[in-house]
């Protein structure tokens, strides 16, 4: 039997009872209905008449109607009465009563009446008829539709902007076109979508409102598409290969210890679970190093003493360095091991430091938020090809940025913005927990930007990936690739609890076992299924807001913003991330866990040394920069600098063979050279400001 079932007979009975089924029901509605209808209509026609007709005339009617009916029949002279109106009889015969023009006259009047009667009975049967129709169809579609019970549901952006607007909740700030929830920026928004999806896009309408506000900004995109069409005179642009950086001031950032300590936790990353005493020793002796330049009766610190002291000072110097220093003891003699390891360490991590540009007006990210006026802003950029020279650096400025606005008093009208496009090709950002989570009453406004999960939680973590976009209040959530973030997003959006309706049908042989049945049942359903979210065309995304608000679905047109000022302008200052050092300048040492270069720095012992030699290394600050040749080499101290480059951190049993001897680079600072003011530099530096050099807040 269960054979027959699934087979072609099967289906063509199964679709035959269906079909009859359904026919059968449609007959029984028909009938049901119109039948009403006609009784209704005749009901209606008998009432209207006798309502307008005196009972009179319908008497004298009626009595026409009779004799012409006696007459069609042979009775015309047949004797008859004619009641008369003050209750008298009148004898007569039916001839008579026909032709009497007053009793036609009546009966005619009564008749028009009649027609008139039905004409408006059968108008308002149509009208019932549509309305009984209608009202089936709502009341059917009712029955097939979910009833949403708790939770709101996703609308259009028209209708969403409405709502806000009706509700006098609506901002003027506006993210894919709509607005969002009043005061509420200060809680934060996350923008997510995979590459082309419109992402970046997507935040173009909430800079372009900030800038009308006059709040004012740091942003970073790597892409550089926030310089082009935001960047505007008296803005700041930190890119250490880009003509227009100022000269950013290290000691100008920090006046504690603790703030010394801060900045190398910046730069130098949370350290491995299996050993973490090289990057927390490598944090206090940058700290303590930087420290002590800053001290008073010292000479004025600079970048280039800092990485003096870590890359090339004698191992007795920067031991009598750091002799007062919490940090003595990681580089005393009595330990050369450690020490040799740490230092090599510190070499890996604060190489970034070695491009920031010198000779140019000083800046300061903490005296910028300090100042607390004003609407110029920060923008952050490195190219894809400078980016993995200068990440820890760019990590860092947004590091001092929010631990600097956190420190500032609390107020309800400041508006301060942290805008970060591809927050994942930064590394950690140790401070952005605390901001978003903090920042609210230091009027601190968070927007981070990110492409997929997965890249979060390889930098913070899984629970840290969760936490950060936990806290931002207001999601932009464009087309998905993955899976797994389009699952996370359709949980983070949310359930509502519906009524769904389910129906049944009943067949068999005997029509008395043919039915339908409705049932209802509550259930929880995601607001957007992941797979809603992965079949998103570009520009096309979900805004959810604060509050209790439906979450707005939008599509984007893509519209071309003027380019106010180039990305990237070209610095005449060296842009090799690496010093590439010979192998002739190692010496062979027992260091324990020291870090081992992975570039050509470390030449095999066996092989041919001029392999290890260098070619001069052609530098250039970007597109179209011009090249220059790195500085000539002198013969190497005892104390032989270290190598600046890619590191892996060995295991302690490792030997690490280094050796001595042979010519070193020069210790002049590489890609540090001052603008020499060519005609076409120089042109690029006043794209903003026609009569002299860009200008840059200090």
């Amino acid at each position: 039997m269960q054979a027959l079932h699934n087979s072609r007979i099967g289906d063509f009975t199964r679709g035959g009872q269906v079909i009859i089924h359904f026919m059968r029901m449609i007959g029984q509605v028909i009938h049901k209905f119109f039948s009403a209808i006609v009784v209704l209509y005749v009901v209606m026609t008998i009432g209207i008449f006798l309502g307008i007709t005196d009972p009179y005339d319908r008497y004298l009617a009626w009595r026409y109607a009779g004799a012409n009916a006696g007459l069609y029949l042979g009775n015309a002279d047949n004797p008859t009465y004619v009641e008369r109106k003050d209750q008298g009889y009148l004898q007569t015969t039916v001839r008579e009563v026909a032709a009497s023009p007053v009793i036609r006259a009546r009966a005619l009047g009564v008749g028009r009446v009649w027609v008139r009667a039905m004409v408006l009975s059968a108008s308002a049967g149509a009208a019932l008829v549509v309305l009984v129709m209608f009202w089936l169809l709502r009341f059917g579609a009712s029955h097939r539709k979910e009833e949403s019970l708790r939770g709101e549901g996703v609308v259009e952006a028209a209708l969403l902007t409405k709502v806000l607007r009706d509700d006098g909740v609506s901002s003027p700030l506006r993210l894919a076109g709509i607005p969002i929830v009043k005061g509420t920026e200060t809680t934060h928004i996350l923008v997510t979508g995979s590459p082309g999806s419109g992402k970046t896009t997507s935040i173009f309408d909430l800079l372009l409102a900030i800038r009308r506000r006059g709040d004012r900004c740091i942003c970073y995109s790597p892409s550089g598409d926030f310089i082009e069409r935001f960047c505007r005179e008296g803005d700041t642009i930190l890119n250490p290969f880009d003509a227009r950086c100022p000269t950013w001031d290290l000691w100008r950032e920090c006046r504690t210890a603790e703030d010394h300590y801060m900045v190398a936790s910046s730069i130098i990353p949370d350290p491995s679970e299996k050993e973490p005493l090289w990057n927390n020793a490598t944090r206090q002796v940058v700290a303590a190093i930087s420290e002590k330049l800053g001290r008073r009766g010292m000479d004025a610190p600079t970048i280039d003493r800092l990485l003096h002291y870590v890359t090339r000072a004698p191992d007795d110097d920067l031991k009598e360095f750091l002799k007062d220093t919490d940090a003595a003891a990681l580089v005393n003699g009595k330990a050369e091991g450690t020490a040799a390891n740490i230092r090599t360490n510190t070499v890996a991590f604060i190489r970034s430091l070695r491009f920031v540009p010198q000779g140019r007006q000083q800046f300061s990210i903490r005296e910028w938020v300090e100042r607390d006026t004003g609407k110029d802003w920060i923008f952050l950029n490195a190219r894809p090809n400078q980016l993995p020279s200068v990440r820890p650096l760019l990590s860092m400025w947004l590091q001092v940025f929010a631990t600097n606005l956190m420190g500032l008093p609390d107020s309800q009208s400041r508006r301060v913005w942290m805008v970060i496009d591809e927050l994942p090709s930064l590394q950690q950002v140790k401070s952005l927990y605390s901001f978003l989570a903090e920042a609210r009453k230091y009027g601190g406004c968070g927007v981070i930007a990110f492409q997929q999960l997965s890249q979060l939680q390889e930098i913070y973590g899984d629970k840290g990936a969760a936490n950060l976009v936990g806290l931002a209040g207001t999601w932009v959530c464009m087309r998905q690739n993955d899976p797994d973030t389009a699952e996370f997003i359709s949980k983070k959006i949310g359930e509502i609890e519906v009524m769904e309706n389910q129906q049944g049908i009943s067949y068999g042989a005997n029509e008395i076992r043919d039915g339908v049945s409705l049932n209802a049942q509550r259930k929880m359903r995601r607001v957007v299924t992941p797979t809603q979210i992965m079949q998103l065309d570009n520009l096309e995304g979900y805004l959810k807001v604060v509050g209790k608000y439906p979450t707005g679905h939008f599509a984007m047109t893509r519209q071309e913003m003027k380019k106010q000022v180039p990305s990237f302008i070209p610095s005449s200052v060296a842009e090799d991330d690496v010093d590439r050092v010979p192998s002739s300048v190692y010496r062979e040492i027992d260091a324990p866990g020291v870090a081992r270069s992975t570039g050509d720095a470390l030449a095999s012992s066996t092989g041919d040394r001029s392999k290890a030699q260098p070619e001069s290394p052609q530098t250039s600050g970007g597109e179209g920069a011009p090249s220059t040749a790195s500085a000539t080499p002198e013969p190497a101290s005892d104390a032989s600098e270290l190598a600046v480059g890619t590191t892996q951190m060995l295991r302690p049993s490792d030997r690490v063979r280094m050796r001595a001897g042979g010519a070193a680079p020069s210790k002049k600072a590489v890609g540090h050279e001052k603008n020499d003011g060519t005609a076409d530099t120089q042109a690029a530096l006043n794209f903003e400001n026609p009569t002299g050099s860009a200008r840059h807040d200090a």
